[in-house]
């Protein structure tokens, strides 16, 4: 079942289990909803980011992050910044997919952006035997980064459920999200926070059934309209909170002795 939440933030619980996630399925009605950082942002992706007559796209800023076009390449699609790149295996793209997103938290030029990028997606068929994988390399094992991944339906006129799986490095993080074809202001997020691991890539995999309970929808195709990746900084609460676990373990040794 989605699970509904407000923006996540780290927790003790998220630092002290590093490699656990911690993730949910974040409503937006516009950019101020999302983490969006400059000072801890790592890449943003506007995914099969076009412009007029299907040329790619400049970079869009929103609230001071920088969303780099993974282009127009059928297929596929890929951004890099500095080290860490985002690779996408959709085969399926819409460029102005349906109706243009009317989102409205958000000011000026990074609201009209966030409605740019919103526009266009890859997508797969959950019918078939392709899953769409979304691939964040380059990262460095033993931190934790927050991942978004944008959907919107963009389909005022529909009545149909789009429902589909999420999987983390092969662990099923979200069971039959499910989005109502009835919005054009009203998006969803995935958001969670992962360690890498061993070979500094986060695995990601959308498709119609995963695992978990059945999917039943009448859509089960998984779509994206963009990835941010975030590097986690501890709270000072959390940082005191591990302080004094460690803490609290050394004296349990001691006594032990």
């Amino acid at each position: 079942m989605t699970k509904t939440l407000g923006i996540l933030t780290t927790s003790a619980l998220a630092l002290l289990g590093a490699g656990s996630a911690n993730a949910a399925i974040v409503n937006f009605t516009g950019p101020d909803d999302l983490l969006l950082d400059p000072a801890t942002n790592v890449i943003a992706v506007n995914s099969f980011g076009t412009g007029a007559g299907n040329a790619v796209s400049p970079d869009l800023l929103v609230n001071g992050v920088n969303f780099i076009s993974d282009g127009n390449v059928a297929g596929s699609g890929t951004a890099s910044n500095g080290p860490v790149t985002v690779a996408t295996n959709s085969g399926f793209q819409i460029n102005g997919w349906s109706t243009a997103p009317a989102y409205t938290n958000g000011t000026g030029t990074s609201l009209a952006n966030f409605n740019n990028l919103m526009h266009d997606i890859r997508w797969e068929r959950g019918s078939d035997a392709t899953s769409l994988t979304i691939d964040i390399s380059g990262l460095s094992n033993g931190s934790l980064y927050n991942v978004q991944l944008l959907f919107g339906e963009n389909n005022p006129a529909g009545t149909g459920v789009r429902t589909w799986d999420i999987a983390v490095e092969g662990n099923l993080e979200e069971d039959n999200l499910t989005m109502l074809g009835s919005t054009t202001s009203l998006g969803y997020a995935f958001s969670g926070n992962f360690d890498p691991g061993a070979d500094n890539t986060l695995s990601i995999v959308m498709d119609a059934d995963l695992g978990g309970a059945p999917n039943t929808a009448g859509d089960q195709n998984p779509i994206l309209q963009g990835v941010i990746v975030h590097t986690v900084v501890p709270e000072p609460g959390s940082v005191a909170l591990i302080g004094l676990s460690g803490f609290a373990i050394m004296l349990a040794r001691r006594r032990r002795r």
